[in-house]
């Protein structure tokens, strides 16, 4: 349980409940959470990857499955605003063909009501790219 959960106002709980969600790769609970209008962008740019929508980042989740057994995250930093929170994680895992995952990144999240809208999610580009061609020629 994260150590920011105590005392969590109703975003910041929502946010830590998608992180979960997603550890879990639980594709209802994380749509229970997000807007029908939710988009996820992965970035940095460079990276060259689309935003995505709700039905399609769902799919994405779902293929996580095939590559990796459930995650677990741990938050080392939140920042709250308004509208926005910003949370710094850390994930690990074991992908399918036995390789350790551990991926530091960090997650802006936005917000319409209590719902979250928006994702941008910064990662870790250098180790990404490195794990994933790794995991190809595995």
């Amino acid at each position: 349980m994260s150590a920011f959960r105590e005392n969590a106002s109703p975003r910041l709980q929502a946010a830590l409940d998608w992180l979960h969600a997603f550890d879990k790769r639980d594709i209802a609970a994380l749509n229970n959470i997000v807007t029908d209008s939710f988009t996820h962008q992965t970035l940095p740019i460079s990276l060259g990857q689309e935003v995505v929508g709700k039905e399609a980042f769902s799919k994405h989740v779902e293929g996580l499955s095939a590559q990796f057994a459930d995650f677990e995250t741990t938050e080392t930093d939140v920042i709250e605003g308004p509208q926005k929170i910003f949370i710094l994680a850390k994930s690990t895992s074991t992908s399918k063909s036995g390789a350790p995952f551990t991926h530091e990144y960090g997650v802006i999240f936005s917000f319409d009501g209590e719902k979250i809208s928006s994702i941008k999610e910064y990662v870790d580009s250098l180790y990404i790219q490195r794990f994933f061609t790794a995991e190809q020629l595995a």
